[in-house]
């Protein structure tokens, strides 16, 4: 019996998370969950959505070091003597049941985030707009007068990518839900109030870095530096 290397249990590990979590996501009332969130009001969709989008990003810190630790489960189970086996198999066990409770209630999250995101495209009294307006000057509020240092800029670049591949996730999500549901014409009114949503993220994502960098004395260079590391990950 050949024992598994670090690489093939990390991968296991990631298989059973993804199909645990697909399994799980399939048995969500998605109608039950959209007409409860469609019942509120325009302000209280922006605070439901601003509370997922906090949930998120503490998900998106809490899950990505569980993953580190499994991924050192699964390396010290590999290596591990026969002695030690037993330890390094139920960390491995226990950081796998972690990572898996992790990534559903991340998941959950997401999926009500977009959820949310389609309440608004599809309402007819400029909820898209109000979250929009409110959500985005919050974030340049939060975040252009504080002191940053270059590796901080570094990190909420990362963060804004996740959030931009988010937003294309959750745009999709609605496209296939309309797909599916939606009677009338709907596509013309879909792609403006997509295009909305993406080019408040780009400049509101602009602006922000931009002061961020005057007031910090960072230069431009650096976010080309940044993109080269993240070409390298």
């Amino acid at each position: 019996f050949q024992r598994p290397s670090s690489a093939e249990l990390s991968d296991f590990g990631c298989f059973v998370v993804l199909v645990i979590g697909i399994t799980l996501l399939q048995q969500a009332d998605i109608s039950l969950i959209y007409h409860m969130i469609r019942g509120q009001g325009v302000i209280k969709l922006y605070v439901v959505y601003n509370i997922l989008e906090i949930f998120d990003k503490l998900c998106q810190s809490f899950s990505g070091d569980v993953m580190k630790a499994l991924f050192n489960s699964a390396d010290g189970l590999a290596k591990s003597s026969s002695e030690d086996l037993n330890f390094w198999l139920w960390r491995f066990i226990l950081d796998e049941v972690l990572a898996v409770a992790s990534s559903i209630i991340h998941s959950f999250i997401l999926l009500a985030q977009a959820i949310t995101l389609s309440t608004c495209i599809v309402a007819h009294n400029n909820a898209l707009f109000a979250m929009l307006v409110s959500n985005n000057f919050a974030e340049i509020k939060s975040n252009v007068f504080k002191r940053y240092s270059k590796e901080n800029v570094h990190s909420l670049v990362y963060f804004d990518s996740v959030e931009r591949f988010h937003i294309s996730a959750f745009v999709l999500f609605v496209l296939a839900q309309n797909i599916l549901e939606a009677e009338g014409p709907w596509f013309e009114s879909f792609i403006s109030n997509a295009m909305v949503v993406y080019a408040c993220e780009v400049m509101i994502d602009v602006i922000k870095h931009s002061f961020i960098a005057k007031f910090n004395d960072i230069k431009p260079i650096a976010f080309s530096e940044f993109l080269e590391d993240l070409c390298k990950q």
